[in-house]
């Protein structure tokens, strides 16, 4: 029997190329959300620290997570998809092994959220965005300014937790979107005027009435978040389970070669 024809036995077969073609599918689901990762993680990152959340250390360091696995994401997928191409054994291990580490890098950051909403992080993180947007009030950001007006006055709540938060905020008085008849600077001194000359304002604070209506949109967010990362887990596994199989056969096949041109 000649060698070539011994040879032809060790081409890649059907199976082999059904694997190869299954592989480089899921390969290419893991590219995409390794994009959509960056994108979203970046967009957010920006958004954030643009005014309100630049030290709130879950929102900065979650989507730092995004970005950051992201790009190994993208990596891995070319380093796997070379792999595959050139049949190289090494490569589809090494590739295999880290994507099983990023996976579980992706599952503990799923653990991480639902674990931080179920202890109420989500209410601190609110409650410390309110506190902080009214303690800017009056300090020079009129189009805050503003929207906190709006706000107050379309919900007909002052403050945090009450109208008495805003003793405790730099503005010297309450904002004007408290005051029942909104009117610029109606709200200024508010704390030191006599009882009779200080305007009608409302009482009641906006926590009690935005707190649950931003939780529940948060935790959606969370949800989809989630939802995400754990879809691209699953296509993880998939990916690194191809990879090793693709890798042992790649081994074999070098060994059964090799037997062959150097036969015992």
């Amino acid at each position: 029997v000649s060698v070539p024809n011994q040879l032809d036995k060790h081409v890649p077969t059907v199976r082999q190329n059904t694997i190869i073609g299954v592989f480089f599918f899921f390969n290419l689901l893991q590219f995409i959300t390794g994009i959509a990762a960056i994108v979203a993680g970046s967009l957010n990152w920006e958004s954030e620290n643009q005014e309100y959340h630049n030290n709130d250390i879950l929102n900065n360091g979650l989507y730092s997570v995004l970005v950051t696995t992201g790009v190994l994401t993208l990596i891995l997928t070319f380093v796997g998809c070379l792999g595959a191409f050139k049949k190289n054994k090494y490569i589809l291990f090494g590739y295999g092994g880290l994507n099983l580490v990023l996976m579980l890098v992706h599952i503990s950051v799923v653990l991480v959220l639902i674990v931080y909403a179920l202890a109420g992080g989500l209410a601190t993180v609110i409650l410390d965005w309110m506190n902080d947007c009214f303690q800017q009030y009056g300090q020079g950001n009129t189009e805050m300014d503003l929207n906190i007006d709006d706000i107050q006055e379309a919900s007909e709540c002052c403050g945090t937790w009450g109208y008495k938060d805003w003793e405790e905020y730099p503005y010297n008085g309450v904002g004007d979107g408290c005051c029942v008849n909104r009117t610029v600077g109606c709200g200024l001194n508010y704390f030191v005027l006599p009882d009779q000359l200080r305007p009608d304002i409302w009482m009641t604070g906006c926590a009690w009435l935005w707190l649950p209506i931003m939780q529940s949109i948060i935790a959606i967010l969370y949800f989809i978040i989630g939802a995400i990362i754990g879809g691209l887990a699953l296509v993880q596994v998939i990916c690194s389970s191809l990879a090793l199989t693709l890798g042992c056969q790649a081994a074999q096949r070098k060994t059964q070669s090799t037997m062959v041109l150097h036969p015992m």
